[in-house]
């Protein structure tokens, strides 16, 4: 399963490639950017909050005149179903591991993407 979780994460992560090719240093900020993204809606799945509203609250964040609006909302969705496919921890301390985890597997996919690893 982490397989498939990292190879769907380097698939959603592909236009992250074009930026890294153009910009190293936008490109480490747009990877710390979506993985804030990736912390928000892990932890909103594992706070119970419905995948439509996570994946709404993290995409209404993308304004419109943004290059590549409409991929970063596509990338983000796709992020939003990976997160909600993870089980719900039980405690605090436990959802808060499952976040930071989630935030550091989609930074490293990112960055890799852009020197070919992915």
């Amino acid at each position: 399963m982490k397989r498939f979780t990292a190879l769907v994460l380097a698939a959603a992560l592909l236009p992250c490639a074009a930026l890294a090719q153009e910009d190293p240093p936008a490109d480490d900020f747009a990877c710390d950017w979506l993985g804030a993204a990736a912390f928000d809606l892990m932890q909103a799945r594992q706070n119970g909050v419905a995948l439509d509203m996570a994946a709404e609250r993290v995409t209404g964040s993308v304004a419109e005149n943004v290059v590549y609006a409409r991929e970063t909302r596509a990338m983000l969705r796709q992020l939003a179903t990976i997160a909600y496919r993870a089980e719900r921890e039980g405690d605090e301390a436990a959802r808060q591991r499952a976040a930071e985890r989630f935030r550091a597997s989609v930074v490293t996919a990112c960055r890799n993407s852009g020197q070919g690893g992915g």
